[in-house]
């Protein structure tokens, strides 16, 4: 169909097409700065640094294998399993001959490793907390809650919590590590809560936390 058009009709229209053109070109000339300012951005943001965790608090690396490492929500703490004793109460318990492994918690903000499956001997006294001493069976397979004070994991020993015994095989414990500090981090202290195992003995392994620690799934 074809239509007729004064003179001013065409002028008008050649200047919206002009226009529009213009406009389509700065869009697209300033989505291709965005882009091109977006890239060096991004690589910035990550520099690929790698931390070594699995190491003691003075960052000495331990000379077993490390494995199963669980992360906080914010990266700051990651719980793992060692055969390395990272810990002086631990180091004499795994050595050569007694490769057992352990659970840890390493703070990459302070710099700190905790030895949390350490077990706990009778106190000095009626009033008097029980003894820290290196646990009498092995433990792995560590979860965290999201904000770190949390930590599941299977054990053996029989010298961690009450409730765990060895003779039933496998025992999840969650630790408590207590409310956190004003720098955000945790004590050295643990409270234990022990799921103990059926009467007939089946083992518990392979927890797994959920973010506030409300509910731990595992296999028995």
């Amino acid at each position: 169909m074809r239509r007729v058009s004064t003179r001013d009709q065409v002028s008008r229209m050649a200047r919206s097409r002009w226009l529009f053109a213009s406009v389509a070109l700065l869009l697209v000339f300033g989505a291709l700065v965005l882009a091109g300012h977006d890239r060096p951005a991004l690589a910035a943001a990550s520099d690929g640094a790698t931390e070594a965790i699995s190491v003691t608090g003075t960052g000495g690396f331990g000379n077993l294998d490390s494995q199963e490492p669980a992360i906080s929500a914010d990266g700051r703490f990651v719980a793992f399993a060692t055969r390395s004793g990272l810990d002086p109460l631990d180091a004499g318990n795994d050595n050569s001959n007694n490769q057992e492994l352990d659970v840890y918690v390493r703070d990459t903000v302070r710099h700190t490793t905790t030895y949390l499956s350490r077990g706990h001997a009778g106190s000095d006294g009626p009033d008097a907390p029980p003894v820290d001493v290196a646990s009498d069976g092995p433990s792995a397979s560590p979860s965290m809650s999201a904000d770190g004070r949390y930590v599941a994991f299977e054990t053996e020993a029989d010298n961690i919590a009450e409730g765990a015994y060895e003779g039933f095989g496998h025992t999840v414990v969650v630790c408590d590590r207590g409310p956190a500090h004003s720098d955000g981090s945790y004590g050295t202290g643990c409270v234990y809560t022990s799921l103990r195992p059926d009467e007939d003995g089946d083992d518990e392994t392979s927890p797994h936390l959920s973010a506030n620690a409300g509910r731990v799934a595992l296999l028995s």
